[in-house]
């Protein structure tokens, strides 16, 4: 006689295989990245304009008036805080 309740059935292998997979691919993939060197940076000799496209300014633009009215901080009209 046999009590089913007893008795233990593992489950199947492959959830925990592909699981293993999975991290084993992530750390190799991080080992990989951080095994990457890349070339060292090289420095510009001159700055040529017509190459990168940079454009010198003969004169600094002219800073705007200094009569514009701002107006002083506070609550806005129409928020909670406003009061009339």
């Amino acid at each position: 006689m046999t009590n089913n309740a007893l008795i233990y059935r593992r489950p199947s292998k492959w959830p925990i295989a592909a699981a293993l997979t999975a991290a084993v691919l992530i750390h190799l993939s991080a080992v990989a990245i951080g095994l990457h060197q890349e070339s060292p940076a090289i420095l510009p000799t001159a700055t040529d304009p017509t190459i990168i496209g940079v454009y010198f300014a003969d004169a600094p633009p002219t800073p705007p008036d200094s009569d514009i009215s701002v107006p002083p901080p506070g609550p806005v009209p129409g928020s909670r805080f406003y009061r009339t």
